[in-house]
């Protein structure tokens, strides 16, 4: 894995999280446990799920309504499909190192589409106020990337000039939106764990 040569003129790195600190299949990982555990069908499951996501990852429903289609559907509690998902949120290790390495050099924020509760079971969870001064996320500003709005409100938070930050995401578009506005950015090459 190739880690990111930082210019030396940046002072701020914005972490997209999916894919870079945490694998990025914590969904079909849970789908999978809930088809294995209550067969209910992974396919169904997205299904359902599916027109509540985008409102879910900015913030416009709650977690509590957006598993309540497949509790209801599927008869499983509201409580168990949170904790489903909780419990295949897993972070890359190596990822945390390369951030202990550099983070006496560098400002940490995240730059994120991730819905609030999710989020904030992430900062919690893996103490990320240990590294990140702040948090650009979906959930919390209703918007989320590719929108150029999630980078307006970045600018806006971090009161440096984009082509002080290094953007690091591993979705090409979302790399596009970021170097509109003026973002040093780097692909980082996805990582996808196996699915059992």
């Amino acid at each position: 894995m190739n880690l990111p040569e930082i210019p030396d003129d940046v002072s701020v790195i914005a972490f997209d999280l999916g894919g870079i600190l945490f694998e990025n299949l914590a969904e079909n990982f849970a789908y999978k446990r809930l088809e294995r555990d209550f067969g209910a069908k992974e396919h169904d499951l997205e299904n359902t799920l599916k027109p509540l996501y985008t409102d879910f990852q900015t913030g416009k429903v709650s977690e509590e309504t957006f598993w309540h289609p497949v509790s209801e559907r599927f008869n499983i509690d509201t409580s168990l499909l949170k904790e489903y998902y909780r419990q295949t949120v897993t972070s890359i290790p190596f990822m945390f190192d390369y951030l202990e390495q550099i983070k006496d050099k560098y400002t940490f924020y995240t730059l994120n589409s991730e819905p609030k509760e999710w989020m904030d079971f992430r900062i919690k969870q893996f103490n990320l106020d240990r590294y990140f001064k702040g948090y650009v996320t979906s959930g919390y500003i209703g918007a989320k990337k590719p929108d150029i709005k999630i980078f307006e409100v970045f600018i806006e938070k971090v009161q440096t000039d984009p082509q002080k930050v290094l953007f690091i995401d591993d979705v090409e578009g979302h790399i596009k939106a970021a170097e509109i506005l003026g973002f040093k950015t780097y692909k980082f090459d996805e990582i996808r764990p196996p699915l059992d």
